[in-house]
Parts: structure tokens; C-alpha cells; sequence
């Protein structure tokens, strides 16, 4: 797995149980002419880690720190879920507005075969470092989705490919070690 560790800070919070949890999202690569960790930066969001269109992962808040991703959220009963779930934005190529995302994450297949992969060994090395159900990798739209806000959130979108992200982690759970420098993990 190919990272780079992001400068902060990152607006962060205790971690209050967890991880239990991922929410993948996704967003522009580019956001308001700013590379998406920027922007996320400027209005006060914050990620444990992005994927980056060539496939790396670019490493944001500390893992053993809520981050602020998930916004309003709720599963199972628990809600404000920044505080317990792991948060990873893969990132859709080019320049994007809300409307050309929404396209692109529901029509057009925005994501790439190295983003998969990359996802898929992030996953696995949460799933097995924080004793996490591979059943709770869940999309932001399935936490913060109609039935919890009222602006749904859609992302990853219709066109992620869940099956292969599924067999990609199963893949690398199956094939340890999945190793990373302790401070690339703080």
C-alpha cells in the first residue's frame, strides 16, 4: 500500500468507542479549484484518510481520533457516528461542483481499478488492527441517508462497485501480513 501522511491539523474529537466502523465516501479530487483534502480542511471536515485517484492513500486524522466526515449519521440505534466509525473519501477525478459529482458518482463509473485496490487493503488493515465486522464497512448514504437528514447524503454513489471493494478486502484479510510504520498509523 502506497501512503503519504497528510499535513494537519485536522479537526478531530475523541474517539468515544472504536472503532466499530467505515464509511466510505467520496467527493471531487478538486473542490472550489482546491485538491479535496484542502477544501475539507477549510470548512472544518476532517477524514482518516483519502484515496487518491492513482491509487494512494493519503493519511489524514490520527486513527484513534473521531474525525469529522460523517456529519449527521446514524446506525443500529447509534448515532453521531464521526465519534466511532473510521471515515476514508475516495476521490473522483477532475474538478467538481455538487451537480457534476452527483453525475459522475451515479452515472458515468467514476472510480478506478488501483482506487478498488487501495480501498480494499485500507479496509482490510482496519478491519483486522481494530477487530472491526467487515459488515460494518458501509457507505456515507447508508448512515446519512433520507430516513436521518434532510439533505440524504449519496456517496459513494450508485456506480461504486461493492462486490469487488468485498472481494478486495476478503483478498487481503486472507493474505497477511498488511504492514504499515507505526507513525504512518498514529
Amino acid at each position: 500500500m502506497t501512503t503519504h501522511k497528510l499535513e494537519g491539523p485536522w479537526r478531530t474529537k475523541p474517539m468515544t468507542d472504536g472503532p466499530n466502523g467505515i464509511i466510505i465516501h467520496a467527493m471531487g479530487e478538486y473542490v472550489n479549484h482546491q485538491y479535496a483534502p484542502d477544501f475539507m480542511k477549510s470548512v472544518g471536515g476532517s477524514v482518516h484518510a483519502f484515496i487518491s485517484v492513482e491509487g494512494k492513500v493519503l493519511l489524514g486524522a490520527d486513527w484513534d481520533t473521531g474525525a469529522f466526515h460523517a456529519g449527521k449519521s446514524a446506525f443500529e440505534g447509534s448515532e453521531d457516528l464521526n465519534a466511532s466509525f473510521l471515515g476514508v473519501e475516495v476521490l473522483v477525478e477532475g474538478q467538481h461542483n455538487m451537480a457534476s459529482f452527483r453525475r459522475a458518482v451515479e452515472e458515468h463509473h467514476p472510480y478506478k481499478e488501483q482506487q478498488y485496490i487501495a480501498l480494499a487493503e485500507l479496509c482490510a488493515l482496519w478491519i483486522s488492527k481494530f477487530g472491526i465486522d467487515r459488515r460494518l464497512v458501509l457507505a456515507h448514504a447508508h448512515v446519512s441517508g433520507q430516513d436521518v437528514r434532510r439533505d440524504p447524503k449519496i456517496d459513494p454513489g450508485a456506480t461504486f462497485n461493492w462486490e469487488k471493494l468485498h472481494l478486495g478486502i476478503d483478498h487481503f484479510l486472507s493474505h497477511p501480513p498488511i504492514t504499515m510504520t507505526e507513525n504512518e498509523t498514529k
